[in-house]
């Protein structure tokens, strides 16, 4: 037999072992262009779940490999348009676009009610692509003719990609704002080692669900964010990756053949036994649309004409939660998202609801803004 599980109910806790138990996973999908991906992208708070025992020892290796495997995934999506293209459906489009506009909004409100004459903002965009939430900005201040606000904004972008890096600066450089700064980095390395002053507002767009270890990057998005400074993300919400016998519905839902259904259930037998999270309707309903998601990316690819579409690989797992979970940690990490303190703190701002989501009755995909409620120790 190709695996060798020891135990059924054992944990792993040493790194090469739970690397080997990783590259065994992988092994499950092979062959399809709907796979796994690796263990180590998914949310830490479910690791045990999917046997993986996190320890201080192993967690930055862990991370490490987590973060590698996100960097090849970055690569092989640049070297293959067929990816990018499946994936990013009409719908997938639309919502993002709709979080994206929501997103300036807010950023619209919260620059409006701590302007002041001659006071300069500095704006920060994680995995910020091609810039698309601070250009829209930029845009939308300047139709406004707010371009004395704009004079004093200064842009940082945070990418792996110095390609995209570049040609975000070329688009944002016809608004003329005060500065824009390029850092091809990941966000950890960016926001450690920033020396500009504290960030007014950090956007996320559609990227802190791929943050295994989540808490950790918003200990330092706190620590650099100015005192009346927001956090502004927009992102997909889903319960898919908690639990493996979600991934075994998924399998069953795409008509993935038998065998390979059964090496799921033989490797994680304990936890097909233990309860599936509590979900409420909308959480519920995110979980189906997610595998729906990924069910009609599925069968894009078998009905594509292109030979090339049917050897792409697109990874289902990611850090996924709940918009609950997402609230729940934001707040243990220092952060509110009460509208009440929200609106007192921007009393002459226009924001309604937190979080707002794009998609009546479900979770799937919303925005949140949060603010910084107390001082924490920066991580070390």
């Amino acid at each position: 037999m190709l695996y060798t599980l020891h135990e059924p109910g054992t944990i792993f806790t040493d790194f090469s072992d739970i690397e080997r138990f990783d590259r065994e996973f992988w092994e499950i999908t092979k062959g399809l262009p709907i796979r796994t991906g690796s263990l180590t992208r998914l949310n830490s708070a479910s690791f045990r779940l999917w046997r993986i025992g996190l320890t201080e020892e192993n967690k930055p290796q862990i991370k490490a490999l987590g973060d590698e495997f996100r960097r090849r995934d970055y690569i092989e999506m640049k070297n293959d348009s067929t990816i990018e293209g499946m994936e990013t459906t009409n719908w997938s489009t639309m919502l993002r676009n709709s979080m994206a506009r929501v997103m300036v909004h807010l950023a619209g409100e919260v620059l409006t009610a701590l302007d002041g004459a001659d006071r300069e903002f500095h704006i920060c965009e994680l995995a910020s692509g091609y810039g698309k939430t601070s250009i829209s900005l930029a845009s939308s201040l300047h139709a406004q003719g707010s371009d004395d606000l704009l004079s004093r904004m200064h842009f940082h972008f945070v990418d792996y990609s110095q390609e995209k890096l570049e040609r975000t600066a070329y688009n944002l450089k016809p608004y003329r704002p005060a500065g824009i700064e390029l850092a091809q980095q990941n966000d950890e390395q960016c926001l450690a080692s920033a020396t500009t002053a504290k960030f007014d507002i950090i956007f996320s767009l559609c990227h802190m669900h791929k943050k295994p270890f989540l808490g950790d990057l918003l200990e330092w998005i706190h620590e650099r964010l100015a005192k009346k400074g927001a956090v502004i993300s927009g992102d997909w919400h889903s319960s898919l990756s908690a639990h493996p016998r979600l991934l075994l519905r998924l399998l069953e839902r795409i008509g993935a053949e038998p065998a390979k259904r059964r090496l799921l259930e033989d490797m994680f037998q304990n936890s097909l036994r233990e309860p599936l999270p509590e979900m409420n309707a909308e959480e519920s309903s995110a979980a189906i649309d997610h595998q729906e998601y990924w069910a009609s990316v599925y069968n894009e690819i078998l009905t594509s004409p292109s030979t090339k579409a049917m050897k792409s690989r697109h990874y289902v797992l990611s850090a996924f939660d709940t918009s609950k979970q997402r609230q729940e940690l934001m707040e243990e990490r220092g952060f509110t998202l009460d509208m009440d303190k929200i609106r007192k703190a921007f009393p002459s701002a226009k924001i309604h609801a937190n979080p707002i989501h794009m998609i009546p009755e479900t979770d799937r995909a919303s925005v949140m803004i949060a603010l910084k409620k107390r001082q924490t120790h920066p991580p070390g």
